[in-house]
């Protein structure tokens, strides 16, 4: 297990001693589209959304977001560009003062539009922009986020708490259930775990991406597929363990 305290700390344990593993991996089964983030990436990704989120959104320590995004690679690190920027994750029934949306959030929103920023994410391959005019006031996550820069502009504690979807878990408690969570279905460091559980809701934050980081092993997150396409991933990425929605 690491020894950082949160997340955030176990991803700078990692950028310490295996900047260049993978540390999420995800995969389309509908598609084929497969993109692989090293730690040092994803740590790029997180440091240009906590920049967008605190310094061009202006959002404070303790906003609170919701992250409408299905499992994808993009959802594990919008969350933890949240967390970078200090803000707490809710649910989206919740009061917020920005939430994250997916394509299906065209259509959620298209009649009664959110209050509050809203930022779309298009999931399109290699992380393009919607080609279609978003609502008005809406953002462009591939249009606002990358331009940022890599490097984090301030450095922020994470809020307690930093996830309220379940049970509200602190920035350690997070790490401590992510470690458990490792525990149960044996990752290790190094080690290869493949699932379709999101990281919008508290099982695939939990039992995904809290427990790759808690122990230094690496996400494989997986949309759709029917049991040939799991067991074919699962070879390909050479997964050393698998946990499925349909299990928890």
């Amino acid at each position: 297990m690491s020894a950082a305290r949160d997340p955030l700390g176990a991803l700078g344990s990692l950028l310490r001693t295996a900047a260049a593993q993978p540390l999420v991996t995800y995969y389309d089964a509908g598609t084929g589209e497969r993109i692989e983030l090293s730690a040092v990436t994803a740590d790029n990704w997180v440091n240009k959304i906590a920049n967008f989120l605190a310094d061009e959104l202006l959002l404070d320590p303790g906003s609170r977001i919701a992250i409408e995004l299905p499992a994808h690679w993009q959802t594990a690190v919008v969350t933890l560009g949240a967390w970078a920027a200090g803000l707490t994750i809710v649910p989206p029934t919740q009061p917020l003062d920005i939430r994250v949306v997916g394509p299906e959030g065209l259509a959620t929103y298209d009649r009664q539009p959110p209050m509050g920023i809203v930022v779309a994410c298009s999931l399109r391959p290699l992380g393009g922009r919607f080609t279609a005019p978003l609502p008005e006031g809406w953002l462009d996550f591939a249009a606002e986020v990358p331009p940022q820069p890599d490097l984090l502009l301030e450095p922020r504690p994470m809020a307690d708490p930093a996830v309220t979807l379940g049970q509200p878990l602190s920035p350690a408690g997070v790490l401590r259930l992510g470690a458990e969570a490792a525990a149960s279905v044996g990752l290790v460091a190094g080690g290869r775990l493949l699932t379709d559980l999101n990281p919008a809701n508290q099982d695939g934050l939990i039992r995904g991406l809290a427990a790759c980081l808690a122990v230094g092993g690496s996400l494989v997150l997986i949309a759709g597929g029917d049991d040939e396409a799991r067991s074919t991933v699962a070879r390909q990425e050479r997964a050393t363990c698998t946990l499925w929605a349909e299990q928890v």
